[in-house]
């Protein structure tokens, strides 16, 4: 159970919501009561835009657990999203009532407020409208491009992916290019909201624009690569990750990124190299030793494979549950 509810978090992590999804519901079939699975689920369902389905979720894990402030929270935020902000600012006094100083129950309550202050309130009986208000503190969804300066919009887009939001961040993106289409950033941050909808021509598209105006962009040959991972395009991913590496070479993440797309390309001793190469910046990245162990495995190096597998699980953090399981197993295999 711990297993399959530790691959949902990370799969949630990772954006990979529809898998989370699925990892989850292993989970509560084993424990169908289990709070913290089911407000995973709940965070699966929110962000895959099932807004009545992920309360019912949220509703089910409080019902396991009253006093779960991120249960409660994670309700308010889907209530938002379905135009209801008087039943989500009801969520957000309960979290604050349990948790007086919880930022998130804070954040939510003056959102609520401001919606109903825009007059965005829906009585519970009327139709919904499943992507309006958006969940920002202080501020509902800006009506003109002028309401916000571009680096507003820029941090409220950014805002909005955070909370896997990502057409309301696209909106904000919009905005912060029409206020100034010569900025590099803004067209990154329409590129970031597309990548999140899985729109992922148009974000290697729009990360290339990005690029037009400041080639040395770092963050946007990351978009670009990971644009054309996505869309199994090997060689020219291959080719962004190498201009990443040539502007960030000390991220570890991105010589990482290489090396996974070395590793679909079939070529294992390059992929090899290049988590050799993060593991030399940062010998404590966790992640890096996992794929570094794979690999081995894969290339028949039993011993150097259950060294490196170990060495992992010696630094995986918590959040790492699900890829510690597989270390696990992986070792067992190799040692019979």
């Amino acid at each position: 159970m711990n297993a399959w509810h530790g691959l949902a978090r990370c799969l949630n992590e990772l954006k990979r919501y529809s898998e989370a999804l699925d990892a989850v519901n292993r989970a509560l079939q084993l424990r169908p009561d289990f709070a913290f699975a089911l407000n995973t689920r709940g965070l699966a369902l929110l962000a895959l835009r099932r807004r009545e389905e992920a309360i019912d979720a949220f509703d089910q894990a409080l019902l396991a657990d009253p006093r779960s402030v991120s249960a409660l929270c994670h309700k308010g935020s889907a209530l938002l999203g379905l135009e209801r902000p008087a039943d989500a600012f009801e969520c957000f006094s309960k979290a604050r009532e349990i948790k007086p100083d919880h930022q998130p129950a804070l954040d939510g309550s003056r959102a609520a407020l401001a919606a109903l202050k825009a007059g965005l309130a829906t009585k519970s009986d009327e139709p919904r409208k499943p992507e309006s208000a958006l969940l920002l503190p202080e501020a509902a969804v800006p009506k003109t491009a002028a309401k916000y300066s571009q680096d507003e919009c820029l941090k409220r887009a950014e805002m909005a992916r955070n909370q896997a939001l990502f057409d309301k961040a696209l909106e904000f993106a919009d905005q912060a290019i029409a206020a100034d289409p010569r900025k590099s950033l803004a067209w990154l941050s329409k590129a970031e909201a597309l990548f999140g909808l899985r729109r992922y021509s148009e974000a290697a598209a729009h990360a290339k624009k990005s690029l037009d105006l400041n080639p040395k962009f770092a963050p946007a040959w990351v978009r670009l690569a990971s644009s054309f991972d996505a869309l199994s395009a090997n060689d020219e991913a291959l080719g962004a990750w190498d201009k990443a590496i040539e502007l960030a070479g000390q991220n570890v993440l991105n010589w990482c990124g290489r090396g996974q797309c070395l590793e679909r390309m079939g070529r294992l001793e390059d992929a090899l190299a290049a988590h050799d190469k993060a593991l030399a910046i940062d010998p404590r990245f966790s992640i890096g030793k996992y794929h570094k162990g794979r690999l081995e495995a894969e290339l028949g190096r039993r011993d150097a494979a259950i060294l490196s597998l170990q060495q992992f699980l010696a630094l995986a953090p918590p959040n790492l549950a699900a890829f510690a399981h597989e270390a696990r197993k992986r070792i067992q295999e190799l040692k019979a």
